[in-house]
């Protein structure tokens, strides 16, 4: 299988149902099911191949009684190929409801299965291949060989789930590009600015990290502009990208920017949509929270944010045109109003209200 092929099956649904068959035959298995699964509510998006369509129906009503998905959900182990044979004896899978009531109900003879469990956002992602008793047990090339795969099929996930949460939204880009709220800039492989959304236009402006000079979009860091760059062209051009999400530290000492880079459509030509988070809805519900629940003046929650931030006292106070004991002092008056002992329980703190 080729990065071309994994790549493809990030935008292309029909390439996406193909990748059952493809992962299949990568570890010599006979059959595969990729879905998405959630402890109490199984989620619809599964392709698989080799199985019936009446099988998969019936695994779908049930899916908790998988008793391999079990077996690998409680090893711990993730993102990594398991052959599950030796977490479930075949006397205990013969018992069990997947062969009896699933497999065997529907004449069907899979005895073995390796598999990979990918966690992400709160979700369960399972790659699960199986074959027939005939065939034996999976062995350690070919559980190697999955392995190797594991990175790969992680990260065409991950893409899928960002899109498909992005694609509603993006397939209005020309009304999103217009209106007030959204942070969105339409960019070409060299990350020339075709437009710009006016919320992110006013947040250049500021030039506080980030800014457009001569038509380019430039990170106060030049090698930060370098990789957006180069994710930028990787998806223009349906390559593997290392990296689609980038933290972008601002001067001022504000929330830092994080930008997502997403493919896009203009003028019937590639592109790519790069999607801006300020931060400020998370700033304004810090403040208010430290102010309610712990009495916490503007100016000490001002310094609670560049903490938060991961700037230093002497970033804030030269920042803030105060002095290094001034910064210390509010940051004592921060522990000592919200009980917490150090600056890495504070920021604990911060993160668990934010």
């Amino acid at each position: 299988m080729s990065h071309g092929d994994l790549y493809d099956a990030i935008f292309d649904d029909e390439a996406y149902s193909q990748l059952p068959a493809m992962v299949a035959a990568v570890a010599g298995g006979r059959s595969c099911t990729l879905y998405h699964f959630h402890p109490q509510n199984p989620l619809p998006d599964l392709q698989f191949s080799y199985f019936s369509r009446s099988l998969i129906d019936d695994f779908m009503s049930d899916i908790s009684d998988d008793i391999w998905m079990n077996a690998g959900m409680a090893t711990g182990i993730v993102n990594k190929a398991i052959a599950l044979d030796s977490f479930v004896p075949e006397p205990v899978y013969r018992a069990s409801w997947l062969w009896n009531d699933l497999f065997r109900a529907h004449g069907d003879d899979t005895g073995h299965s390796l598999g990979i469990v990918h966690k992400m956002d709160g979700m369960v992602m399972c790659s699960a291949i199986q074959r027939s008793f005939s065939s034996g047990a999976f062995d350690r090339e070919e559980v190697a060989k999955l392995d190797r795969l594991a990175t790969d099929l992680h990260r065409v996930y991950r893409a899928r789930h960002v899109m498909r949460r992005q694609s509603e939204r993006l397939s209005h880009l020309a009304e999103l590009l217009h209106s007030g709220g959204e942070k969105l800039l339409l960019v070409d492989g060299e990350l020339r600015v075709i437009e710009g959304s006016p919320a992110a236009l006013r947040l250049i402006e500021r030039k506080d990290g980030i800014d457009i000079q001569e038509g380019r979009l430039c990170l106060a860091d030049p090698h930060l502009t370098l990789a957006i760059r180069k994710a930028a062209e990787d998806t223009i051009h349906r390559r593997p990208t290392q990296r689609a999400t980038f933290l972008c530290l601002r001067p001022s000492g504000a929330f830092p920017l994080h930008l997502l880079v997403l493919p896009a459509m203009h003028a019937a030509r590639s592109s790519c949509v790069i999607v801006i988070n300020d931060g400020q809805m998370r700033e304004d519900r810090l403040q208010l929270w430290l102010h309610q629940h712990y009495g916490i003046t503007p100016a000490e929650a001002s310094v609670a944010l560049a903490l938060l931030a991961g700037r230093s006292p002497e970033e804030i106070g030269e920042t803030r045109q105060v002095s290094v004991a001034t910064v210390r002092s509010q940051i004592r008056q921060l522990l000592e109003k919200t009980g917490t002992n150090s600056v890495t329980q504070f920021i604990i703190l911060l993160n668990a209200i934010g």
